[in-house]
């Protein structure tokens, strides 16, 4: 847990497949945590995949009561496995306000995909199906992004997979409209992706663009091809942007905030 003599501002951390760990002064929020959870760390859960899930469900049928902010569908789910501390969002808790927003993710058997995914499941079926078989007893809900705001002003952005060849024009510019600027972006990129992503991500504005690595593991273990980030960092920083790769098992930290300065 988070002390009130932490020493950075923020401090983001990858902890494996889609988990997140962000430690400022106050609590800690996991964002798709996988073990171990405190009790008291705030749980932004930001989709139903099995990985994103199962370790916020032990938690809770622990009897641990934890803070959630999540889909409504999710929330239910896991209600209904013992004591939450549910909040569909926009909320606030322990100085920090969070926003949510459904997005559109790309379609799981896209035209590009399904050579790779059908040859994956031909060779090991047992794979895809092991997945969709855990799949099936969690709730079905749009994937969500969200805007956290820190008690000092500073933003971050959460955009998980969303930007890509698909994303609805509207959802973008309403995105941009009312999330636009913030201190961090975190995007993930799905495989083929990229120049999508690529034309997407200026738009945002951000002082500090984070490109994350929110799928890799999940595909590997499918047995499906895998791409690297590095090469869209490298275009974003060629056109002005600060951009940098978030990788599992590492971590970025934050300097305070100046004295009487507050964040964007």
């Amino acid at each position: 847990m988070a002390l009130p003599s932490f020493p950075w501002r923020l401090r983001i951390s990858h902890e494996g497949l889609r988990s997140l760990k962000l430690e400022r002064p106050g609590r800690r929020l996991r964002v798709d945590p996988i073990a171990p959870i405190d009790a008291d760390d705030i749980l932004v859960l930001t989709g139903s995949w099995p990985e994103q899930l199962e370790a916020a469900a032990a938690l809770v049928r622990s009897g641990a009561r934890p803070a959630v902010v999540a889909a409504p569908e999710v929330l239910a789910y896991l209600a209904s496995l013992g004591p939450v501390q549910a909040f569909p969002g926009p909320v606030s808790i322990d100085g920090l306000a969070i926003e949510l927003q459904p997005y559109a993710p790309i379609p799981w058997m896209s035209p590009a995909e399904a050579p790779g995914k059908l040859i994956s499941a031909a060779v090991r079926p047992d794979r895809a199906l092991a997945r969709l078989g855990r799949r099936a007893r969690l709730p079905r809900a749009a994937p969500r992004a969200f805007q956290l705001t820190l008690p000092d002003g500073g933003r971050l952005v959460y955009l998980g997979t969303a930007l890509h060849s698909g994303t609805p024009p509207d959802w973008f510019e309403k995105i941009r409209a009312e999330w636009r600027a913030p201190q961090w972006l975190v995007v993930g990129v799905d495989l083929g992706e990229e120049a999508a992503a690529a034309e997407l991500i200026p738009q945002m504005n951000a002082e500090q663009v984070i490109l994350t690595d929110l799928v890799s593991e999940v595909r590997r273990a499918m047995g499906l091809k895998i791409g690297l980030l590095t090469p869209l960092g490298d275009t974003l920083i060629e056109r002005g942007l600060a951009a940098q790769v978030l990788v599992s098992g590492a971590g970025l930290r934050y300097e305070r905030a100046p004295a009487g300065a507050g964040g964007r």
